[in-house]
């Protein structure tokens, strides 16, 4: 998971960037994960994604079944 917070000083999350992980055959490109931007307080679904952005990002660790630390080291 992924914070934006809405400003520095700030301990509530504008948004959150989260995966889930899916059904076999969700979405076999991204290894069945689901990519979806999520209101800070947790109640309403912004984005849903099973391609695009989040996907582009995490194909770069598909070995580790999409998963990286952030930041990497």
């Amino acid at each position: 998971m992924r914070e934006k917070l809405r400003a520095a000083a700030s301990t509530s999350p504008e948004v959150l960037v989260v995966m889930v992980k899916r059904e076999r055959n969700f979405s076999p490109r991204a290894n069945d994960w689901e990519f979806l931007t999520v209101s800070g307080d947790m109640t309403t679904i912004k984005k849903r994604e099973k391609e695009g952005k989040c996907r582009q990002c995490h194909a770069s660790e598909a070995e580790n079944d999409f998963v990286f630390k952030y930041p990497a080291h």
